[in-house]
């Protein structure tokens, strides 16, 4: 029961501070460019490399 009471405290108390339930980004994000993809696909590569040797 005390829990509860404790969530509903927290989602008033959330919600008289404009809450909604959304996340609203202050910024937007730029797309991303053929460089972002390329070190993203070489991160994952270099990760699974490193994974299957077992380090």
């Amino acid at each position: 029961m005390r829990s509860y009471d404790r969530a509903d405290r927290i989602n008033k108390a959330m919600e008289s501070r404009g809450y909604s339930g959304k996340y609203i980004a202050v910024t937007k994000l730029p797309p991303m460019k053929l460089a972002d993809y390329g070190f993203v696909l070489i991160s994952v590569a270099v990760t699974a490399y490193l994974a299957w040797r077992g380090l």
